[in-house]
């Protein structure tokens, strides 16, 4: 065997080891890709629920502080009239000025 064949055997054997590697790292890349995208999936599929969660507890929290507002714009209107308790909204028994 001349030193040119064995240096092309020797070339052909170690580009045959070069690709089979490449091929398992590229197979370990993508199997590393399909993973970090379904886990990307599964946070923004779960960020999107508690977004949706919190604007519903939101809008709850807003419509009780709104009637809360009425309730107490209700209190102020009642206490103002002369002759109601402004606690309880009742006649407290004293005669008004009219």
């Amino acid at each position: 065997m001349t030193k040119e064949t064995q240096v092309k055997t020797l070339y052909s054997k170690l580009y045959h080891k070069y690709s089979k590697l490449k091929k398992e790292k590229d197979s370990i890349l993508e199997k590393l890709n399909e993973e970090q995208e379904r886990k990307f999936v599964e946070c923004v599929k779960a960020s999107d629920e508690l977004i949706d969660l919190l604007r519903s507890e939101n809008d709850i929290l807003r419509k009780e502080v709104n009637e809360l507002r009425r309730d107490m714009s209700t209190i102020r209107h009642n206490y103002k009239r002369p002759g109601m308790h402004p606690v309880s909204n009742t006649f407290d028994g004293r005669k008004s000025k009219e």
